[in-house]
Order: structure tokens, then sequence, then C-alpha cells
């Protein structure tokens, strides 16, 4: 889209389309380095198309999910792990649908626009499922705070990509006199797709240490960024 918010075609770059699509449930809790088991998570295989990373869209309307983040290329399958988990107190693995979206490389139909570019590679090809950015989400959210998106049209099917989580340590939680056992909590953006959009929630992930200590330490956090994709009839 150009500055004037109406789309422009051009042979520079190959639009991103999806390539790969499923839908996947979580079976598996998480442990932290004492062995104690916390919510779920999951290691998402998506199939690799271009020897980078797809862009990862997630629905998942009944349970708060974020990505933690994709290992590296694994060559024995030529697949992309994605690493997804819920929150801290999930009682059960939730079930979601993903999108894969990747540079275009081959048409997709016979009919409507396509546009190449000179060295003959196919950049866009209406009849293509687009990558279509319906918001971009980007702020900081309170370590008890919500941020709630829902000023999208109604009807669509929303997907949320996770360019980058909300996440931070909490101050360490005393449980007793100076010297006693302190406890830091990990904190991240999760989000959980709505008829109008996403929600956002910082909701604790997962206990990271318990250690004897006689001071706090400071909350750190970075800004989230996510896009709001429209993946209806994909």
């Amino acid at each position: 889209f150009n500055d004037y918010g109406t789309l422009q075609l051009s042979d520079m770059f190959q639009s991103f389309v999806m390539s790969d699509k499923g839908t996947a449930t979580m079976t598996s809790k998480y442990n932290n380095a004492f062995g104690q088991q916390f919510g779920y998570i999951i290691a998402l295989s998506v199939p690799n198309r271009t020897g980078y990373a797809p862009v990862l869209a997630i629905s998942s309307p009944n349970a708060f999910v974020f990505v933690l983040g994709v290992s590296a290329l694994d060559t024995t399958n030529n697949v992309w792990k994605f690493w997804i988990a819920t929150d801290f107190a999930a009682l059960s693995g939730p079930t979601f649908d993903w999108y894969a979206f990747n540079p275009i490389t081959a048409p997709f139909g016979n009919y409507g626009l396509q546009v190449w570019n000179a060295a003959g590679q196919i950049t866009y090809d209406s009849s293509a499922p687009l990558l279509q950015i319906k918001r971009k989400a980007r702020g900081t959210v309170g370590a008890t705070g919500n941020d709630s998106i829902d000023n999208l049209a109604t009807g669509p099917k929303y997907a949320v990509v996770d360019l980058q989580h909300n996440n931070s340590s909490s101050g360490e939680v005393q449980t007793g006199g100076i010297g006693s056992n302190w406890t830091e909590f990990s904190l991240a953006g999760m989000f959980k797709t709505i008829a109008t959009g996403m929600t956002l929630s910082t909701i604790k992930y997962m206990e990271t240490y318990t250690v004897m200590n006689t001071g706090a330490t400071p909350r750190n956090s970075n800004d989230y960024t996510y896009l709001i994709l429209d993946v209806t009839n994909y």
C-alpha cells in the first residue's frame, strides 16, 4: 500500500502468499530448570519453501498464546519449528489454526492479473491467497495490564503474526523475611483472536528461578509488535 492507502503493484518486490496451513493442538507441558511443569507448548513443524523461515500467523480464539521463537532449519526433515506456548495456568492445551506465508514463486491460477519482473519471476498473482495486513499493533503492555484491540470489522477471520511479543521479568516476590526465597516470573504479551481482530494480555508464562536474595531486581520490558491478518476462506 502506498502513502495514499491504495494498493500499488510493483515488480520490485515479490508478494507474500499463503503456502501452507494447518490445525494443531498443544498436548505437552513445559518444564523449568527445577522440573516444574507449567502451561502447554508445541514445536510446530512448518515446511521450508524458500530457505528462509516463513511469516507465521496464528488464529487462536479459545486461548491466549504467543510465539516463543523459531528454531534453526531442521535440514533432515526440511521444516522450520516454531515454538508456541500458552500461559502459566492453562488447564488444557488449546487447538489453533496456523498459516505460513512465503514470497510467491509460481503462479496460482490462470486468470486475473499477474505481474512479472525483468528476470521472468512472478511477483504478484491476484488469484493467490495474499498476506493481507489489516492492522499493525505496536506498544508496551504493563505487567498487569491488558491492551485490547477490537475495532476491526466483524465477518472476516483474523490471524496474528507475532513479530515481537512483550516480555518481562517481574520484580522478585519475597516469600518471607530477609534471606528467604524470592521468586522471579517471566511475563509475556499473549494474544487471542476475536471476532474484531485480537486482544492482548500480559500473562505469567513461566517461573524462571527461585534464589536466595536480599534485594529486588527491576523489571525489564520491550515493546510488542503484531500484525493482524485477514485469512477469510484461506
